[in-house]
């Protein structure tokens, strides 16, 4: 296999859609291709006269070479490679099903419009729940900056979403909803009666050898503060907490809540986010000793929803056109993105893999919408053609 292409690609990309960037493929836990690049990004803005952030000026830091151990703030690929797999975890220990209802689950106080979503529902996005609520914005200016990882936070933000407006027809309209996942980590929380950092290191981080993958903690403070994040690659500035989030997790509801939630917070590097990956793989040719290869395939392979919008219970599916995994993704291919700009798709068939991390939403990079997509399909189908 010739990965030249791939790396040129990938080079062309560097300090055009994200100022750090890493990419690894692998076939059946084998390393085929591993490069990284680029700049972990400013993380501390200059101030104007006003003390308003700046993000332009020669003086200013823009990071670190990036390497393949540079940490990156993974965002949505929490949910498949964290939260969906806890879940799994559970179902195959008889903890849960798929078919366990909200109603079932009393420290919700589930309204009965909501209490026949099923934990499958969650997964799918078919909750019928909306997209997205405000649940920073509103518990911050409420109770003041001190309420980031309280219990008040947990409570109140599980009473916004239960009360919440329908975003859709439950078990019926595909509408992709962080809310549904930030219930799905609570009921873990609850289920097991620990925090999701520490669930997810006894049952995940450990036993796959994961030293560099964690969730970091939020820091409950306006303006600057040593993370001590220099291996890390930044992402955005925050005018909530007025800083550039660097070694805390971007997603503003994944902070209020603490730094963990069931749809973001998870950091990882290149390699340990590939072995994430494996993991899902081995288990589903039941080569895995941490999930059944029945209860794997249950996950990775019950498509639903119309094409598009199609996705199994821990994973999406590429679009049928202009899809972020390349036009010539295998059509047994699923993976996830991530806000921050992180992603990865794997081929159920073959058993190959491609992960590719960045930090689009740095300021250095910010507003390159169109550049990060560009990036995307040119990198996976660059890596699919070397790989076919």
């Amino acid at each position: 296999m010739d990965f030249t292409q791939a790396a040129e690609v990938f080079d062309s990309f560097v300090g055009v859609a994200s100022p750090a960037a890493a990419l690894e493929i692998r076939a059946h836990g084998k390393v085929l291709f591993r490069r990284a690049g680029g700049l972990t990004g400013i993380a501390e803005p200059g101030r104007d006269q006003y003390g308003e952030p700046v993000f332009d000026g020669p003086d200013l830091d823009r990071g670190t070479p990036v390497g393949e151990r540079t940490s990156f703030d993974l965002a949505s690929l929490t949910k498949p490679l964290s939260t969906a797999l806890l879940v799994a975890m559970a179902c195959d220990d008889g903890d849960l099903s798929l078919d366990d209802t909200l109603g079932t689950f009393d420290f919700l106080g589930v309204p009965p419009a909501r209490a026949g979503v099923s934990i499958r529902d969650l997964l799918l996005h078919r909750s019928g729940l909306v997209a997205w609520l405000p649940f920073a914005q509103k518990l911050v200016p409420s109770h003041g900056i001190e309420v980031c990882g309280s219990e008040t936070a947990r409570a109140e933000c599980v009473l916004m979403a239960m009360n919440s407006a329908p975003g859709g027809r439950a078990g019926r309209d595909v509408i992709y909803s962080d809310v549904g996942y930030v219930l799905l980590g609570i009921i873990l929380e609850q289920l097991y009666g620990c925090t999701l950092p520490e669930l997810f290191d006894e049952r995940v981080a450990s036993p796959l050898g994961l030293s560099g993958t964690r969730f970091m903690p939020a820091v409950p403070v306006r303006g600057s503060v040593d993370q001590g994040c220099r291996d890390i690659a930044a992402t955005a500035y925050c005018p909530l907490r007025d800083r550039v989030m660097c070694g805390e997790v971007h997603d503003d509801n994944a902070w209020v809540l603490g730094g963990a939630a069931g749809h973001a917070g998870l950091f990882s590097n290149v390699v340990e986010t590939a072995t994430m990956v494996d993991m899902w793989i081995e288990a589903i040719e039941g080569r895995s000793e941490l999930l059944s290869s029945k209860t794997a395939r249950a996950f990775a392979f019950e498509d639903f929803g119309e094409p598009g919008v199609r996705r199994t219970p821990a994973f999406d599916r590429p679009a049928p056109s202009g899809s972020n995994a390349g036009d010539l993704c295998p059509e047994s291919t699923v993976g996830h993105l991530g806000f921050t700009g992180t992603s990865f798709w794997f081929d159920r068939d073959s058993g190959v893999s491609i992960v590719l991390l960045t930090n689009r939403t740095n300021p250095f990079m910010t507003g390159r919408q169109a550049e990060i997509k560009m990036m995307r399909r040119a990198v996976y189908d660059a890596s699919w053609k070397a790989l076919s």
